[in-house]
């Protein structure tokens, strides 16, 4: 039987995390993998996939899919989610994205993940452990690209 939650404690823990960050990745985004992220998801915009016709764009060359900011989170989710002792379960919840800069073949992105925060909140089952941390992409030139709000329960 699991021990029952001090959560005054957990949360006065978590509270002290805000602002903990994973360690950065980069990665190399190619044309082929955002072809191939396009292909996988049906994203059929010919402007993740047809370069001449990309260059006529607004873009002016092959861009990734939105969703393509879902591929950073390797190494960052759920690493930075606290897994609390009496709440063997944890989902993944919401998601937030915000885009500011498409990504383009050539970028080089550092993504790194920060902790937001934590909340109780009662449900129908018993007390769950709210918790949310910021999924940031930058490009190389110091350009921010995204930020994703992930969110998770425990239970």
């Amino acid at each position: 039987m699991a021990q029952p939650v001090n959560w005054d404690a957990l949360l006065a823990r978590l509270a002290a995390r805000v602002g903990e960050e994973t360690p950065p990745t980069i990665t190399e985004v190619d044309k082929s993998m955002i072809r191939a992220f396009a292909d996988a998801t049906g994203a059929s915009s010919r402007v993740y996939t047809d370069e001449a016709y990309a260059r006529g764009t607004r873009y002016g060359s092959l861009i990734a899919p939105p969703a393509f900011v879902s591929t950073f989170v390797i190494g960052h989710m759920p690493d930075i989610f606290h897994v609390a002792d009496g709440l063997p379960r944890i989902l993944h919840t919401d998601d937030q994205v915000e885009i500011h800069q498409p990504i383009r073949p050539g970028d080089r992105i550092k993504a790194f993940a920060r902790y937001a925060g934590a909340r109780r909140k009662d449900g129908r089952q018993g007390p769950m452990l709210f918790q949310s941390a910021d999924l940031i992409l930058e490009r190389h030139d110091g350009a921010h690209v995204a930020r994703v709000r992930i969110v998770s329960v425990s239970f």
